[in-house]
């Protein structure tokens, strides 16, 4: 066919599809939901094949021993557990490595639990147990949990569900001890110091009594953040005379966390009460007065209680008095 031949049945096509716009967009139209249906079916087909392979091959079975079980139950369970016919392996899966599994997948809640949870005793020791033959992994399954101090044996798909309800109870029971603890123990803090809301900060008299009672309230470190935050946002930048009554929050943090029950001061001292249920053979006393020589005086009282001389503080007062608070723990054993 000549060049001219061609030319010219592109110019006739083009003429009849300007003359039959109409019918060549609905034809393209059709042509392109065609198109689209069939690649919505192909992928649809090539995820699902990819889910049942992906299920076939989740054999593992995730094995819970009872909170507090001691090592010789765990090496029995153990025992017991690989002389089953249908477990290929096992391996242990300590507390402690379930503590940092939960950090990781909980990273919002990362700094709440490790302000809360000083070690992973109310986590349960575990196994990971693959199997040979998957279809008769629910029967493992059922085997194992029959065995002593085993506390809940999951294959796969139920794995997820467990853990979530196990670390939201255990997790936020242990959360809710150590604030409820923290809360029995209130600290009476009488210093001298200029801590108010000043009514040109917030002037609507309701919203102050609001967040006098909020700043009150506080208990841990994580209360003292939002509240801050929350003015900062809402009122602008923190006067001098509200960062006071943050400071004494701190004061009762720190000061509850070893026992302290009352502080107070003079012209010339500054006198820390111990609450009368410590335990004193838990306090390096002989450390402490010989890095604390020159400024503590003990009184003469029916409970554990010391004065600090205000004239040896050549710091901040108040800003010394939380940090010789919090570093009193070292002298805790």
């Amino acid at each position: 066919m000549k060049l001219s031949g061609i030319k010219y049945l592109a110019d006739q096509g083009v003429e009849n599809i300007w003359k039959n716009k109409m019918m060549a967009f609905a034809t393209f139209c059709v042509l392109l939901i065609s198109l689209l249906l069939v690649g919505i079916a192909s992928l649809f087909y090539i995820n699902m094949n990819r889910m049942i392979i992906g299920l076939g091959d989740k054999n593992e079975i995730s094995v819970f021993m009872d909170v507090g079980a001691s090592d010789e139950d765990v090496k029995k369970a153990e025992e017991a557990i690989r002389a089953i016919s249908n477990v290929n392996t096992i391996e242990f899966k300590s507390k402690e490595d379930a503590l940092e599994s939960q950090k990781k997948d909980l990273p919002k809640a990362k700094k709440l639990i490790e302000n809360y949870i000083t070690d992973a005793e109310f986590m349960p020791d575990g196994f990971s147990v693959t199997v040979k033959d998957n279809d008769t992994i629910a029967d493992t399954t059922a085997e194992i949990q029959k065995i002593a101090k085993v506390q809940k044996a999951y294959s796969s798909p139920q794995v997820a569900e467990f853990l979530k309800e196990l670390r939201i109870e255990e997790i936020s029971t242990k959360i809710s001890q150590e604030k409820s603890e923290e809360r029995k123990h209130n600290v009476e803090v009488d210093l001298y110091i200029d801590a108010f809301i000043p009514q040109d900060y917030i002037e609507d008299e309701d919203i102050r009594i609001l967040f006098y009672r909020k700043i009150s309230n506080i208990y841990v470190q994580e209360e003292i953040d939002e509240i801050r935050n929350e003015l900062l946002d809402r009122f602008g930048k923190i006067p001098e005379n509200v960062e006071n009554l943050f400071k004494i929050a701190q004061i009762k943090i720190n000061a509850s966390k070893i026992f302290v029950e009352r502080i107070s001061e003079d012209k010339r001292f500054c006198y820390i009460y111990f609450r009368k249920d410590t335990n004193f053979d838990k306090i390096d006393s002989m450390r402490f007065i010989t890095d604390y020589n020159s400024l503590v005086e003990f009184n003469r009282t029916d409970s554990f209680s010391f004065k600090l001389v205000k004239s040896k503080i050549y710091s901040n007062f108040i800003d010394y008095i939380i940090q010789f608070l919090k570093e009193f723990k070292k002298y805790m054993k």
